[in-house]
């Protein structure tokens, strides 16, 4: 049986540790460290990070869990992995070191906005990707009376705009 070690993505320090899941044989080749998983944490979904993959017989599961059948399966994968097996270390090192959770640790390897959160709306339980939005386009074009101004002696900086804005807008 394959076994997944996870780390539930729950601001809390008494859930800061890893829980293990069953990984369904539907789920099985798309399980892997650092993936983003669905997972039945108490009585609702949560969303957290597979740290930890490995294989288990039935004799050593009911050794090292007791009941297997207190295990719960994985509810989905939700993406490709964030991180690797050394970033996994690398973010209990950060946790243990600057006392924060793993969750939080974990985060630092997952892309800014980038990471699925589960939240209730109107009494049911949603998977929400904020993500990130597309870049907005500044441009800075001169306009008539930067012809005619001239900055500060001090104003460096004012001068080194006007210079490269002489060609045109950027």
């Amino acid at each position: 049986m394959l076994i997944a070690s996870v780390i539930v993505d729950v601001p809390a320090r008494a859930v800061d540790k890893p829980f293990n899941y069953l990984v369904p044989d539907a789920l099985a080749s798309a399980t892997d460290v650092g993936c983003a998983v669905s997972v039945e944490f108490g009585a609702r979904p949560v969303v957290g990070y597979v740290i930890d993959v490995c294989e288990m017989s039935v004799e050593e599961l009911e050794i090292s869990v007791g009941d297997i059948k207190r295990l719960k399966p994985l509810a989905g994968v939700l993406s490709e992995p964030y991180f690797d097996v050394i970033s996994a270390e690398l973010a209990r090192w950060v946790s243990h070191r600057y006392l924060c959770t793993l969750p939080d640790a974990l985060h630092l390897f997952t892309p800014p906005g980038g990471s699925p959160k589960i939240k209730r709306v109107d009494d049911r339980w949603q998977l929400v990707f904020s993500g990130v939005g597309p870049v907005d386009d500044r441009w800075v074009i001169p306009t008539d009376a930067a012809a005619s101004f001239t900055p500060a002696k001090t104003a460096s900086k004012q001068r080194l705009v006007l210079e490269a804005l002489a060609c045109g807008g950027m």
